[in-house]
């Protein structure tokens, strides 16, 4: 178990609980003793491809959106609880529930002193890529990190804290392997196309994810940057025409945020919208508009929303 002292959350940390339940951690500010993570595994007896010291795991969570990751709480049994500054129930797990926490650098660790072979060869391969690129770090989540890998299943997903050229990061993943899709097209409750061939790629065969995430929780992110600061979404959409201008590094890091020319602050719970952000222009943006007027919020539940070039 671990005092509540003894927890940082970062984004794509893993953490077991006292049911021996495998969730994901996002990169949002939370409230005290509280960690904000996704449900996605709990043991099972039925035959799985992830395991881990013979106990099997089965998958909960279905797709990463916010519906989605309600209805994996609701499989466990798990309360979601309403946060009055996200104004919205949020998946938070109870720090004196934690009973093992693993941060992505540590899993990269492990994974470097006991890990697959064929993963060994594409990190160092991913490494070597990056390591004239100024970062502050490199990590493991998913399975790698939860020690259930399955190298005919599992993906290696990697976590980049802080790249302090973003531009520099997204040319470099572009010359590793090659894309596994260009574009991902929702149909709700975010709308759009986005790109993601960035950041999903084929390297000797293997899928391999990337997500670039600040150390502190929000940090990069003027309405995330403390949990007391949150400008509180209204739970009312809005559209409007906006100018993002390109190259913001928080555009590129979780969660994704840009701030316009009209001095509005997109905030996007979803990481895929990144790119759009990043690269900047004029967008159509429909959004949950913030209580003070500061942030728009894209990719949260019950309301449509997007961004779209124009």
């Amino acid at each position: 178990m671990y005092a509540s002292g003894d927890i940082k959350h970062v984004h794509g940390a893993v953490v077991f609980d006292r049911y021996s339940r495998i969730h994901q951690v996002i990169g949002i500010p939370a409230p005290p003793d509280f960690i904000p993570a996704i449900p996605k595994y709990e043991p099972c007896k039925r035959l799985t491809p992830w395991s881990r010291a013979g106990i099997g795991f089965c998958r909960i969570l279905v797709e990463y959106t916010p519906a989605g990751v309600e209805d994996s709480a609701r499989r466990l049994g798990m309360e979601m609880r309403f946060d009055g500054l996200y104004n919205a129930r949020m998946p938070y797990l109870r720090l004196e529930d934690v009973t093992l926490y693993t941060h992505p650098q540590h899993a990269l660790e492990q994974v470097y002193r006991q890990g697959h072979p064929q993963v060994l060869k594409t990190l160092y391969k991913i490494a070597r890529s990056l390591e004239k690129l100024p970062i502050r770090g490199l990590g493991l989540t998913g399975s790698l990190a939860t020690l259930t890998y399955n190298p005919l299943y599992s993906d290696i997903d990697v976590v980049v804290f802080e790249a302090l050229d973003p531009a520099g990061l997204v040319e470099t993943l572009g010359t590793l392997g090659r894309p596994e899709l260009d574009t991902i097209e929702y149909v709700g409750p975010l709308r759009g196309s986005y790109r993601v061939g960035w950041r999903r790629r084929l390297v000797d065969g293997k899928r391999v994810t990337f997500v670039a995430a600040p150390r502190e929780p929000g940090s990069m992110c003027k309405p995330l940057s403390t949990y007391w600061a949150i400008d509180p979404p209204a739970a009312k959409a809005v559209e409007t025409k906006l100018y993002i201008p390109p190259g913001q590094p928080s555009a590129l890091h979780y969660p994704p945020c840009a701030h316009s020319e009209e001095g509005v602050w997109i905030v996007s719970f979803e990481y895929n919208v990144a790119l759009e952000l990043f690269e900047g222009g004029e967008f159509r943006v429909t959004a949950e508009a913030g209580s003070k007027g500061h942030a728009l919020y894209v990719g949260v539940r019950g309301l449509e929303t997007g961004i779209q070039r124009v």
